[in-house]
């Protein structure tokens, strides 16, 4: 819920302009009712009606977050990789939803590849703690934990 927030929250801070502010700040209104269902649908039908626009499959997947359907929000989250989504906004959606999954595998294994891509990242590190105590793979976890404090 707090990444769909600070989606909303953008849009409030500045002149709400285009339909998709005013359909993230509707759905806002809704996910922080508790109504998640109405809360997607919104979405969804801003994905429809701006099929470019990464924006809206990036606040569904916030959403499905938020309401504890982690599948649900990969899925959202690769139509917005295929829509265009920069990498930065998908890196730690994914970590988050495939932990919320309980992926602990591929947790493990995206965590890895976002470490090669930037080895100070305290988000994949944490992830890579989390994934290897769950797997029961504490030596890996160690490694990751000291790593993780020598950054933060």
């Amino acid at each position: 819920m707090l990444l769909l927030l600070g989606i909303a929250t953008g849009c409030m801070s500045r002149q709400l302009t285009s339909p998709v502010d005013h359909g993230l700040l509707q759905a806002e209104t809704e996910l922080a009712a508790g109504h998640f269902s109405s809360a997607t649908e919104i979405l969804q039908a801003f994905m429809v009606s701006n099929p470019n626009d990464p924006t809206p499959a990036l606040a569904l997947a916030d959403c499905y977050l938020a309401w504890g359907k982690p599948q649900a929000g990969l899925a959202a989250l690769e139509e917005a990789a295929h829509r265009g989504a920069p990498a930065d906004e998908i890196a730690d959606r994914r970590l988050a939803l495939l932990r919320a999954a309980g992926a602990w595998t591929e947790l493990r294994r995206e965590a890895a590849l976002q470490l090669q891509a930037s080895p100070d990242s305290t988000t994949a590190l944490s992830a890579m703690v989390e994934a290897a105590l769950q797997l029961g793979d504490c030596g890996s976890a160690q490694d990751a934990a000291a790593q993780l404090t020598s950054v933060a």
